[in-house]
């Protein structure tokens, strides 16, 4: 069974993993006919959903940073 506090490293793991992720993706394509496409639409997704600070208009119904939210405050019951 996870502690709050298991969930909640987990969690930022996964987000600085999201980021490792992002700049792999860009990378890859950098230079590509894929790199616009990329951009407009791969790249802004997984950035706002690893944290609210992305600057897009757009936004996921959750993201990372809500979710590490949720077990810091609390509302999240373990099963």
């Amino acid at each position: 069974m996870y502690t709050q506090e298991d969930r909640i490293e987990m969690l930022l793991d996964a987000q600085e993993q999201l980021g490792e992720v992002i700049s792999l993706i860009k990378d890859a394509v950098r230079g590509t006919d894929s790199e616009h496409y990329a951009g407009s639409y791969v790249i802004p997704t997984l950035l706002m959903a690893k944290n609210e600070e992305h600057g897009y208009l757009g936004s996921q119904p959750a993201n990372l940073d809500e979710l590490i939210a949720a077990f810091e405050d609390g509302d999240e019951d373990e099963d």
